[in-house]
Order: C-alpha cells, then structure tokens, then sequence
C-alpha cells in the first residue's frame, strides 16, 4: 500500500513539473486533482488497492498528454542547456581571441610587461635550472603535452575538473596570479586540473606559467584558504555575507530542476554575485528576516530566507497572507493571539517534523526545509489539512509556489485555514 500511495505522490509530482493544474481536495483520500492541458480531468485516490491502478491511470493522463509534455520539457531544457554552453564558448573565443590580438600588438614593445603570448612547447617541456615565469596561452594541445609530464602529484578529483570546465566554458575565466608550475624536471607539479579542464573544453586559456620550481615545492602548494563569494560581498560592502551567499545559492537551486545536484557543484564566486546583483534590495530583506527569525523557529537562516523571497517574490510585498503564514509557522500560533494552530495545519505538521528529526538527531538540509515551507505554504492557502508532512521526489522538484495575493486587481479569497488570524479585518 505504502509503495502504491508513493506511486500516486510522484506521479501527482510529474504533473507539476510540465505545469498542469494539481490540487489535493479534501474529500479524495490522499489524492490529487489534476487537470490536464487540453482540460481533461483524472482523478488521482490515495486508497488504490489494485496493483495495476496505477499502470492504469498513467496510461490515461499520457493520453492526454503527459508523457508529451514532459518530452517537450525535457527538450526546452536541453535547448536552454545547450544555448547557454553555445554562449559561453562563444564568449570564451572571444576572450581567447582579443588576448592574442593583444598580445601580437603589445608584445614587441612591452618588454616585461607583454600580454599572454603562445609559447613554444619545448620552452615548456625543457629541464630549466631556475625560476622563470611567462603569462602563457596554454591551448588544449599544449596542455595534452603537460599533463603527459604529470607524473609526480597529488589524485585528480573529478568534480575540481568539472567545476574548471564550466568555468571556462562559461567564459568566466581570468588571468589572476594563480599560475601553473612545472619543477626543475620538467615534471608537472601544479595546475594538473585546470589542464585537464582546458582539454575537455577544448578552449584556451591564459595563466602565469612557472618552470623551473624546486621540486620540493610541491608539498607547500595550496596551503592558504579559497576564497568565497562572501569573500567577494564582504568586498563591497555587504553584511552578514556567509548567510546572503548560501540565500543566493539557494534561490539559484530552486529555478534548477535538480536542486540537490546543482548545489551538489561548485558554483563560481562571480556567478553568485551577478545573481545578488539581479535583485539586491529583496535579497538582503529576506536575509534580514531571515537571520532575525531562525533561533526563534529552529530553523535553519538560509532556508527561512530563501522562502521568504520566494514567496514575496510570487506573491508581492507587503501579502498579508504570506505575513499571516510566516507568523503561525514562526511562533506556532494564530495571528498575535495565544492559541495554537489546529493539530491538522501543515505549519504545525510542519514544526513538528523538524522538532522530530532535531531529536533524532537528523540533519534536514537547508533546500529541503525550504520545499516543506513552500509545501506548507501551499498547502495552507488550498486548504489542504494535513495529518503529517508528506513531501515525495524533493530529490528532483521543488514545489511550485501557489499564488494568493491579498490586495490589488488579482487579490484572492482569504485562504479558510488563515481566516482565524484576520478575525478582525474577515469576521
């Protein structure tokens, strides 16, 4: 039974996902409601007993349409996916292109002071007594020849190769003073990552090339502590910076469609800061309330503050029903009164499951306690009552916000289960 009502929760969760209309009524045992995009109506029980049911009811929602429809965002997907790494190898070329324009036309004149130039290998490969150091364009064939003198470091990490590779692809890659390092050797003693990143991307790129390094070096490199995109806020200005870039990361997983494994890769500190800089004034608002609330509901900051954006975000500042929902899930109660919400109301349901795994000593990651708010808020303005939180392929989806707006021309009804907190202003 308990597979069979998993089995129903997802397929209630693929219907969100390609947009169709899904409601919980009260009266459909655990069910759903959904509505499909040329209008049919399917029915989704919580109570299958037969084994074939959900066979059944699959086969009938992608007549209407589902499978199609989440074919077609599969392939938008792809598309955007594609386009973005069309774009960032386009910026890339452009990059790589205007450095050689620069160094041809400065080199000569320069002295030390020259652009990255193309260097021969062999001034690469050769054996030299003593430091010496050139701002080198290191091209994918050049780097397939360095990584074969890659004999004497430390393991490859895969994901350090991926994270250098959007980097690159992205066209977010800059010279700075990090450089690569070859001994006294000739061997490869630093940079094996970012080489094996500019063959895989198969663009070039530019970096302070060191040869001649003793060969004991090696056990002194990268000893000092990498710098963080709250490194780069704290630069200019912004406060509580740690909180503000975890929110902005946070944001960022829930436009993805795999949340967990985008927050599972490494994001670059300038990704993260364009993206504060999208939206600056809500961001630190929702950092504000955020962090000023946290001991108080036991929750964690970032995922309080990424749900408050979200939800003023979809629903427009000052909602009284997005202030009358966080007050309840905050405190437990209705409204400014002493009474507690009703056993069955998801923000109760909602605490309650977040005080059970703090005693059980269960860690509940940042992004999934933000999916249970957007799921109790949900939940709460349909006026669905819940007996437990149920919250099914958080791995994939994070819930689709509901919209209830509480003034101007697309104003909703008061939401049943928060009539009790605007006595005054509803009775």
């Amino acid at each position: 039974m308990a597979s069979r009502l998993a089995g129903v929760h997802a397929l209630a969760a693929r219907c969100r996902k390609v947009g169709w209309k899904v409601t919980q009524p009260s009266s459909a045992n655990g069910g759903y409601r959904v509505i499909c995009a040329d209008g049919h109506i399917e029915l989704l029980h919580g109570s299958y007993s037969d084994r074939n049911a959900i066979r059944s009811v699959t086969k009938s929602l992608n007549e209407h349409g589902l499978a199609a429809a989440e074919e077609a965002a599969a392939a938008a997907h792809e598309q955007r996916r594609t386009a973005r790494l069309a774009a960032g190898r386009k910026a890339a070329d452009a990059k790589a292109e205007q450095l050689a324009r620069q160094a041809s036309m400065l080199n000569r004149a320069a002295g030390p002071y020259g652009e990255p130039e193309e260097i021969p290998l062999d001034w690469f490969l050769a054996e030299h007594p003593a430091m010496w150091m050139r701002p080198a364009v290191i091209t994918p064939a050049i780097a397939a020849a360095l990584l074969e003198r890659n004999t004497d470091n430390r393991p490859l990490r895969r994901k350090t190769i991926d994270n250098y590779k959007r980097i690159i692809m992205s066209g977010h890659w800059h010279l700075t003073h990090q450089g690569i390092a070859m001994d006294t050797r000739g061997v490869l003693q630093d940079g094996q990552h970012r080489l094996h990143a500019c063959v895989e991307s198969e663009q070039n790129i530019v970096v302070p090339f060191f040869v001649g390094m003793p060969v004991e070096n090696f056990k002194a490199i990268d000893e000092g502590r990498n710098r963080s995109a709250g490194d780069l806020f704290a630069k200019v200005g912004e406060i509580d910076v740690n909180l503000l870039q975890a929110t902005v990361r946070l944001v960022a997983a829930t436009r993805e469609p795999y949340p967990r494994a985008f927050l599972s890769q490494k994001t670059t500190n300038e990704t993260l800061y364009d993206s504060f800089k999208g939206d600056p004034e809500h961001l630190r608002a929702a950092v504000q309330w955020g962090r000023a609330r946290a001991q108080q509901s036991k929750i964690v900051a970032s995922a309080l503050a990424t749900s408050r954006y979200l939800l003023v975000e979809a629903n427009g500042q000052d909602n009284d029903y997005v202030e009358a929902f966080s007050s309840g899930l905050l405190t437990g109660t209705k409204g400014d009164s002493r009474v507690l919400l009703d056993e069955d109301d998801p923000r109760l349901q909602l605490r309650k499951q977040l005080q059970l795994r703090r005693e059980r000593g269960q860690r509940t990651a940042a992004i999934e306690q933000t999916g249970l708010i957007l799921w109790a808020w949900n939940n709460v303005v349909s006026g669905r009552r819940a007996r437990h939180v149920k919250w099914v392929d958080f791995q994939n989806d994070v819930p689709a916000i509901t919209v209830c707006r509480s003034s101007g021309r697309s104003a909703s009804a008061p939401p049943e289960l928060l009539r009790g907190e605007f006595a005054a202003r509803y009775s």
